[in-house]
């Protein structure tokens, strides 16, 4: 098959071809030209992986028209949608249902689960299905804080037929694409339109926000800005919370209720659209929002608060303007920017991430060397010590192998810091895609981000620990007055899912502790780590150790102290600052006093070890 498809103006994809060709990364130039609808209808079993689940419950919905001939969409029962909330079974009950075609849309974590629905069903997935990873470039855009979104490419490869896709795919460097001798294929329209768009530079993200508002009216805006708590702000500093309808997370939207903006939910619904509608970055991509209007695109990025707001114009903008697919009136993106972001190249990054693995490599060897010896605490101590390694971000967790996916993901995030240092990389940044129409209106204020945050914050973490954390005493209190109610484990595990963080503060400090910290996430954080340290074993390793170093009556400067303390830190895994206020709240240490003197008559200066303070001394669980 040639590599290259011409497609003609104003058509899809499935007028002109039965398949997507296999074995490719398929670079389809537009959005919206109908690639997935292709692999939804075409004559053979498809697993197609989206990377949220937004677009996932999208894609298997299907136009219908009711008994008025009106179009609606309805469920399309040939297609099935895995994601958290779908079982194996579910998965089972599907395939064993007689089709001619079976096609499941998955998230990537969701995979697992059809390799397992075949294993029971004695299907070979690996040859019965063609796997398609759409929107292949959030496998590296997500890797940094999304691990699982790569596990896919643990089976894509034992796959016969398998394929990338996106209109702004970014080239893996995974060595198994050449090495199964994958190629681009590429789909030119027969019209390069390129996207207008106005690019305004500000030292204000505030007052740019307002004048642009004042100066492109319009009766719906679709806001695209990837931090919940910047678009709290928005809200707040424009007081349009009523007007204002917010797509984001579970988690997000209920953080939000508790800042009292009320109108926030996780799914699409087109019956909720208000002249302000709000997405997060689940939304950015694949998305399909079918209007009856054509609303003005507004992108925000605020780097000077909110680093992950910075979004490449080669992926992102190019994704987020084809977002609404009935067209839009106008498209805009305002951004501040930073020159104290630090970013490498992507040589440098390749020369760091290579250093880390010598390093790993020579811990792992003497590792592996103390394995037969007697001295089996030595081996301990390096398995410690490579446990901790930062090369293990580099790893895939389950070959232990290179993950060439987090190495592109790190050159990508640098290269994206890079562009949002100084306005005219960002323009540069813009123009060298060849994608866009680029009118850039740099503005200048004297008041700027960097002095008077005119957007203030948004959230209110202290509130949102208090309104998730108070639910949680809730319902625990609930069951040990045991409170009848038909179903409250529900209820409780959703919102333990949702606020994971949150819950293992509540389980550990419990409801008093956390009010007396008055719900400052930052006290809770400290205390939290605190609590864990004092009742793991670590700790009571670390105090006996401690214990025969700072003996009564033995003196150390400041300086020894830190030493001490930061080595057997690092040996304990133990993460607190090695200073000699931490050591006094394990130790009783007079004032810092004359200890001597040096040879040339200067004074030495340092603390004199009273005795232990026993209610520090062992955790409560290794007391007798």
């Amino acid at each position: 098959m040639y590599n290259n498809l011409f497609l003609p103006y104003n058509t899809y994809l499935a007028e002109v071809m039965k398949f997507l060709p296999a074995n490719k990364i398929i670079y389809k130039y537009l959005t919206g030209c109908g690639a997935t609808h292709l692999e939804l209808i075409c004559d053979r079993w498809s697993i197609i992986i989206e990377p949220y689940i937004p677009v996932i419950l999208g894609k298997r919905m299907m136009e219908k028209e009711d008994k008025n001939g009106k179009k609606i969409l309805v469920k399309n029962p040939n297609v099935l949608a895995v994601y958290e909330k779908t079982n194996v079974n579910q998965i089972i009950n599907y395939l064993s249902t007689n089709r001619k075609n079976h096609k499941i849309v998955s998230t990537p974590e969701g995979l697992i689960k059809i390799v397992n629905a075949c294993l029971e069903l004695e299907i070979d997935i690996y040859d019965k299905f063609f796997l398609l990873v759409d929107e292949c470039e959030k496998l590296i855009q997500d890797a940094n804080f999304r691990e699982s979104i790569i596990d896919v490419m643990n089976h894509f490869f034992l796959f016969k037929n398998r394929s990338f896709i996106s209109a702004t795919p970014l080239p893996p460097s995974d060595p198994r694409f050449s090495q199964y001798n994958f190629d681009d294929f590429i789909i030119t329209p027969e019209n390069k339109i390129k996207i207008k768009i106005d690019l305004h530079t500000t030292n204000n993200i505030a007052s740019t926000l307002k004048n642009y508002l004042i100066r492109n009216r319009n009766d719906h805006y679709l806001i695209f800005i990837n931090s919940t708590e910047r678009i709290a702000s928005v809200i707040n500093f424009l007081k349009i919370a009523d007007q204002s309808q917010v797509f984001c997370s579970k988690e997000s939207a209920d953080i939000l209720k508790s800042n009292e903006i009320d109108n926030a939910q996780e799914h699409w619904d087109k019956s909720k659209f208000k002249k302000y509608n709000f997405f997060t970055s689940r939304f950015f991509t694949a998305f399909d929002l079918k209007l009856d209007c054509k609303p003005n695109v507004l992108i925000i990025s605020d780097v000077v608060n909110v680093i992950h707001s910075a979004l490449d114009p080669s992926t992102d903008i190019i994704q987020i303007a084809g977002r609404s697919r009935n067209g839009i009136n106008h498209l805009a993106h305002i951004t501040n920017w930073d020159p104290g972001l630090r970013s490498i190249s992507e040589l440098e990054v390749k020369a760091y991430i290579l250093g880390l693995q010598d390093g790993y490599n020579m811990l792992k060897q003497f590792r592996d060397q103390c394995n037969n010896s007697q001295n089996t605490g030595t081996y301990f101590v390096f398995n410690e010590a490579l446990e901790s390694c930062t090369f293990n971000r580099f790893l895939n967790k389950q070959t232990m192998s290179i993950c060439h996916f987090m190495i592109d993901n790190e050159i990508h995030s640098n290269r994206i810091k890079g562009y949002y240092k100084r306005e005219a990389k960002i323009v540069e940044a813009y123009n060298v895609t060849e994608r866009f129409d680029l009118n850039h209106k740099p503005e200048f204020y004297n008041i700027e981000d960097k002095q008077t945050d005119r957007l203030k914050k948004g959230i209110s973490q202290a509130s949102a620990m208090e309104y998730v954390c108070e639910l949680f005493e809730i319902h625990f209190a609930s069951e040990k007055e045991k409170v009848f109610n038909l179903n409250p484990n529900h209820v409780l595990y959703d919102l333990i899912k949702t606020h994971q963080t949150k819950y293992r503060y509540y389980r550990e400090l419990g409801i008093e502790k956390i009010r007396e910290l008055n719900y400052s996430p930052i006290k809770i954080e400290k205390a939290y780590v605190f609590s864990k340290i004092e009742n793991s074993d670590s700790y009571l390793k670390l105090m006996l150790t401690l214990q025969s170093i700072f003996r009564n009556g033995t003196k150390f400067t400041a300086s020894q102290i830190t030493k001490h303390l930061a080595f057997y830190f690092k040996r304990y895994g133990v993460r607190l600052r090695a200073t000699v206020t931490q050591l006094d709240k394990w130790f009783k240490l007079s004032p810092r006093t004359t200890l001597g003197y040096a040879k040339d008559g200067r004074e030495i200066k340092g603390y004199i070890v009273i005795e232990p303070r026993h209610s520090l001394h062992i955790p409560k669980k290794f007391r007798q």
